[in-house]
């Protein structure tokens, strides 16, 4: 009634569709599990990626302050010097 095909594997029945085997509970919720522990594995990566990127971006904007503040400062200095 299904078409599925049916082989005896050691001490169970495994089920077939055509040639793909059907998966077992406890196979089916191991996948899941694999799939879900990459994808929060691939999240947390994701979410250090944007903390690194916001740290360097931070870094970059104080640099250019400083640099700023530094031209600031030599302008002044030559502002004296040419009185």
């Amino acid at each position: 009634m299904l078409g599925l095909e049916v082989q005896v594997d050691e001490d169970r029945f495994r089920f077939y569709a055509g040639t793909a085997l059907l998966l077992e509970r406890e196979e089916l919720v191991a996948r899941v599990q694999a799939m879900y522990d990459a994808a929060e594995r691939r999240a947390d990566e994701e979410a250090r990626r944007r903390q690194e990127a916001e740290q360097l971006r931070d870094e970059a904007e104080r640099r250019r302050e400083e640099a700023e503040q530094e031209v600031a400062r030599l302008r002044a200095e030559l502002e004296r010097f040419k009185r």
